[in-house]
């Protein structure tokens, strides 16, 4: 321990703290179920605005709850490189009842997560803080289960993720999440289970960097990352399917919040993105699709000219019977941020542009291999 809770005042000077190669350190700041120093005054870190922590293998959790809720300045939190961390705000073992009263890191803007082997979640036990909590049966407009808590990072605007394997949610509730996952996509499912569900907002939140990519920050970031730590998953679910009209719910939730879709080995698929289905891959970056036996066409005709798609690369692999990637000119003028196309051994495939109108309606095509 650097230094007992009851002492912490002496720091009360101090504007920055240095901590490193201390390999034997298990806490920094002790903790007690006292929230005093011993000249009365209650501990407080309302000053700090950024926190960085590396390599500290022993630490386990970074905050305590009752030590997170003074940090109401805090914009930058920074944690990489922990072997042993396993949340960064940790429940502690006391009965308290959430309420109006603070939110969690108010001003926090930036969140950096990296390499955290054992990180499973970033705040645990999220029903006892001291936060707003929201309840379906306060929503007229929401006819749900009541046993849902809503929480908000009111000011996060970017948060990054990298090699953090175990990563399961944002929020822990009281539930398991792998259970509950679809119940808070559907509000019908939701009134069998009794359950808390932890939804977590971030209504200003512009940038969500999972391992090297961004992807969108659609609705529950809870949810989200619960997409993200299956995607495996998913490409398994994915070779199922004969057709994408018929997608699952499940599917669907994936697919509003992947920047990057692999389908690899759906060897049952004749058609890509089928008109009925583009609306799910609008958003989407990349689209790498390989070694689908049967698959004939990537992007089927539509004669709607206002699809447009965020597509940056397509990566085309051994589709031995593609015969079409686009089949009229209204359908790629939605394709204007695409940067790069890449195909390799589809053997069917006769030409890439029926006719030099439609390469033409691509004006950002850096690359084509």
């Amino acid at each position: 321990m650097l230094v007992p809770y009851n002492e912490i005042q002496v720091l009360q000077h101090v504007k920055e703290l240095n901590i490193s190669y201390c390999d034997s350190l298990v806490e920094v700041f002790g903790s007690s179920r006292g929230a005093y120093t011993k000249k009365g005054e209650v501990v407080s870190f309302q000053n700090l605005t950024s926190i960085y922590v590396a390599s500290c293998h022993n630490l386990k959790s970074l905050l305590s709850h009752s030590m997170s809720r003074s940090l109401v300045q805090l914009q930058t939190l920074k944690v990489e490189n922990c072997k042993m961390m396993e949340e960064i705000v940790t429940k502690e073992n006391k009965n308290t009842k959430g309420g109006n009263i603070k939110t969690l890191f108010p001003m926090l803007e930036k969140l950096t997560l990296m390499y955290l082997p054992n990180l499973e979640c970033v705040c645990s036990g999220v029903y006892d803080y001291d936060i707003p909590l929201y309840t379906i049966e306060e929503d007229e407009d929401m006819n749900c289960n009541n046993n849902k808590i809503e929480v908000s990072f009111v000011e996060l605007k970017v948060l990054q993720f990298r090699q953090v394997p175990k990563l399961k949610c944002f929020c822990s509730g009281v539930y398991d999440y792998d259970i509950m996952m679809s119940s808070i996509e559907e509000c019908q499912i939701m009134k069998t289970f009794p359950q808390t569900n932890v939804i977590v907002k971030t209504p200003n939140l512009h940038t969500l960097t999972w391992e090297f990519q961004d992807v969108p920050t659609h609705g529950d970031l809870n949810l989200t990352i619960h997409y993200l730590h299956n995607s495996e998953k998913y490409k398994v679910e994915l070779q199922k399917l004969e057709t994408f009209k018929d997608i699952n719910e499940e599917l669907v939730g994936y697919f509003k919040r992947a920047a990057s879709l692999e389908i690899v080995n759906c060897h049952k698929l004749l058609n890509c993105v089928q008109s009925n289905t583009m609306h799910l891959f609008s958003h989407m970056k990349t689209l790498d699709v390989r070694e689908c036996e049967y698959l004939e066409e990537i992007f089927e005709g539509s004669n709607d000219s206002m699809l447009h798609y965020q597509l940056d690369e397509i990566w085309l692999s051994l589709l031995p019977k593609v015969k079409h990637i686009w089949k009229n000119h209204n359908h790629i003028l939605g394709f204007k941020d695409l940067t790069a196309i890449h195909i390799e051994k589809c053997d069917d495939l006769r030409c890439v542009f029926p006719d030099v109108s439609m390469a033409t309606s691509l004006p950002n095509l850096k690359r084509l291999k």
